[in-house]
This record gives structure tokens, C-alpha cells and sequence, in this order.
């Protein structure tokens, strides 16, 4: 009989932009199920906040500045927190940033910056931190990607196939990588509460199209994460791999 499999204590995780809105209750969650938390962002300040709010829990907490972008930052982070915690059992990657433009006009230093980090970060990251847990045999990695990775929306020519990157990326690692002990998922949001989309959202006709379409009539808080996620890192998880949970409201079916 599996014991409480939503109980991290003993367990690191590795959380990157968890300064980020998506990443903060994620943090928190794991901090709350008692995990160790090596939090990795490029925003300083918004890791300090974070460490400083999470400190009332039990686990372990360290802060890790890191540039995604950079594959010298990426080993450097891992080895500073297998350093301090001895081992990464749980990789969780919410690190991301889009820019909307018409096609025909998009920059192209936009468009490289937007796959700089959401795809090549995520498969940066996704390498170093996996190759340790192939060796361990046991891991758990966790890829955000997007709802905007199966769509076709005006103005998103980069993030909508970085994205798709991710969801493919997830599939050749969880392929490769399971019969090492270690499972890689994706989960993909759809319209959620954030800065990223405070601009797309702050259009009234735009957000009122989206909570139409959308069968749960509203736009996802931050925090609509988090079950899935904890629930992939998990091992109630244990025989799922390679898949992307789409976490919408339903969007997608309509």
C-alpha cells in the first residue's frame, strides 16, 4: 500500500523562475509537503521575497541566481545545489517569457531571445539536472510549456513554437530516460492571471472572448498549477512519462 505519496519530506527540488507567478505557488506547496527548496531565478529580489515568505516551513531553503540562457549559469547552478543538498530529486521548470507581434513583423532578436529561454533553457536545464538523476536511477522532471503549443494564435510566432518544443522535448526525454527511474512530464496552462498576460487580458473584448469560450467562464489563477504539478512529482505519478497535462479549464475541448 503507497503511503501519503504527496509527503516530500526528504526530498530536493529544484524550482527555476520560481520567481515568477506560476513558480511562487508551486514553492510554496512543496515547501508546505515538506521538501528541501533550492529556488533558482534570474530576478534576485523576487527570489529574496520568496526564500523570506517560505522560511516558516520545515524544509530547507536555498537561493540560486541562474540564466537559463547560459549553459555555464545551468552547471553552475546544478553543482551549487547538489553541493548544498547532496542530490536534485525533483526538477521543476516554469522559467518563460513571450512577445506578440504579427509574423510578418516580428523581430527576429525577439523571436531568438523567446526560444533562447523557452526552449533551449528548458532543454539546457532539463540535460544538466537529468543527466545527474539518469545516474541515481530516480527523478522527476516537470516542463511547463503552454495551451499556445497546439494553437495557432495571431502574434505568437515564437512563443507558440518554443513551446511545442517543450512538448516534444518532454516526450524524447521521458523516451530515453524512463528505464533509468527517471519520468518526464509537461504540463501546459491555459489562460492564467500573470503578468505575462496582463497585456492580452487587460483588452475588454479579448478577455471577454476568452471567458466564453472558456467551459469554466473564468481565467485560471496562478495557483491552478499546483495540483498537477505536486501530482507529477510525485509518486502517484510513477507510471506516467512523457506526457503534457493541458491545465485550461477546458479550453482546449472547445
Amino acid at each position: 500500500m503507497m503511503s501519503n505519496p504527496f509527503d516530500f519530506s526528504g526530498q530536493v527540488a529544484l524550482l527555476c523562475g520560481t520567481a515568477g507567478a506560476l513558480g511562487r505557488p508551486i514553492a510554496a506547496a512543496l515547501a508546505e509537503a515538506g521538501a528541501t527548496l533550492a529556488l533558482a531565478d534570474l530576478d534576485e529580489a523576487g527570489l529574496g521575497i520568496l526564500a523570506d515568505e517560505l522560511r516558516p516551513h520545515e524544509g530547507a531553503i536555498s537561493q540560486h541566481m541562474v540564466d537559463l540562457r547560459s549553459a555555464e549559469s545551468v552547471d553552475g547552478l546544478v553543482e551549487s545545489v547538489i553541493e548544498q543538498h547532496g542530490r536534485i530529486d525533483i526538477l521543476v521548470n516554469t522559467a518563460g517569457i513571450n512577445s506578440r507581434s504579427p509574423a510578418a513583423e516580428f523581430p527576429q532578436e525577439v523571436w531568438d531571445r523567446v526560444m533562447e529561454l523557452d526552449l533551449r533553457g528548458t532543454w539546457l536545464i532539463s540535460q544538466a539536472v537529468g543527466t545527474t538523476m539518469v545516474q541515481r536511477k530516480k527523478g522527476r522532471i516537470v516542463n511547463f510549456a503552454s495551451g499556445a503549443a497546439y494553437n495557432g494564435a495571431p502574434g505568437y510566432a515564437a512563443y507558440s513554437p518554443a513551446k511545442a518544443g517543450v512538448v516534444s522535448l518532454t516526450r524524447v526525454l521521458a523516451s530515453e530516460w524512463a528505464v533509468h527511474g527517471v519520468g518526464v512530464n509537461a504540463i501546459a496552462p491555459g489562460h492564467t492571471d500573470s503578468p505575462m498576460a496582463a497585456g492580452l487580458l487587460s483588452d475588454p473584448d479579448v478577455l471577454a472572448s476568452i471567458k466564453k469560450r472558456s467551459p469554466i467562464g473564468d481565467i485560471l489563477p496562478p495557483s491552478a498549477q499546483v495540483g498537477p504539478t505536486l501530482f507529477l512529482c510525485s509518486p502517484a505519478a510513477q507510471w506516467v512519462n512523457g506526457v503534457t497535462i493541458r491545465v485550461d479549464g477546458g479550453w482546449h475541448v472547445t
